[in-house]
């Protein structure tokens, strides 16, 4: 029997809302944070899993302030990025690009940055464009309630 928690994400996803997010402290590239997240997808038949999108400054403060409590910093990959067209910003799980919430000087494509982040502890979850090959923490989503037909409350 499934507890009552993991009606909405089984452990060690964390819910918002209607989605659950899996904050990894390993660091690695866009790319491979990429696949991985895309690998829990292949698991348990549940939802799409992608890098996480963000869509209002609800979310954003909730990613933020988790990333803090589990990496000890805001600073993690997100799902943004302007690899295909440069200027042109896509999520990598398709959604809408409905929000945005970069630092003022950003982004500003130094050395062909292509790859989004939130930036530190400092900046508040500000995001910044960055190479895709520096490796960082990052953070995956996927919807809740893939698992809820699972569930049996007692």
């Amino acid at each position: 029997m499934v507890g009552a928690t993991s009606c909405l994400c089984p452990t060690p996803w964390v819910p918002f809302r209607d989605y659950c997010y899996r904050f990894e402290r390993q660091a690695t590239t866009f790319h491979n944070a990429e696949e991985i997240c895309q690998s829990y997808s292949q698991m348990d038949d549940v939802s799409d899993s992608h890098l996480v999108s963000v869509h209002d400054t609800e979310e954003g403060s909730f990613l933020f302030d988790t990333s803090v409590e589990i990496f000890g910093t805001g600073d993690s990959w997100i799902g943004l990025n302007d690899i295909q067209e440069e200027g042109h910003f896509v999520w990598t799980d398709g959604s809408a690009y409905d929000y945005s919430n970069f630092n003022p000087s950003e982004p500003n494509n130094l050395n062909n940055e292509d790859c989004i982040h939130m930036l530190n502890k400092r900046t508040a979850g500000l995001w910044n464009d960055k190479l895709c090959t520096v490796l960082k923490p990052f953070v995956c989503k996927r919807a809740q309630w893939q698992w809820a037909n699972n569930c049996y409350l007692n």
